[in-house]
């Protein structure tokens, strides 16, 4: 259930689990899932099976592209987020002033 509303480490279990059960193309589509959404620890699984002939070439650098994406987009929300807060702090320092005077 958490799996299906998002949760990437609930996305990334299951693909151990599928691993555990002899089920590896279910489980790299889970660990692939996970990964495009940032999660390092699926993103290593993928390589595994990459190593290990499970997972091609072209697979594995959909995944890494999703990747990096996920984290670039993670950055970028991060950004935002930090250039609001001085934002904020200097109109509460502008108003502050104001007021003072």
């Amino acid at each position: 259930m958490a799996a299906m509303m998002g949760n990437i480490h609930a996305t990334h279990n299951i693909g151990v689990a599928e691993v555990k059960n002899g089920n590896n193309q279910r489980a790299k589509r889970h660990f692939m899932f996970a990964a495009k959404s940032g999660l390092k620890v699926s993103l290593d699984a993928v390589m595994e099976g990459f190593s290990g002939g499970c997972v091609t070439k072209e697979e594995f650098e959909k995944t890494l592209r999703g990747y990096q994406d996920a984290l670039e987009e993670t950055k970028n929300a991060q950004r935002d987020r930090a250039s609001a807060s001085r934002i904020a702090r200097c109109f509460e320092t502008r108003t502050a002033a104001a007021k003072s005077v």
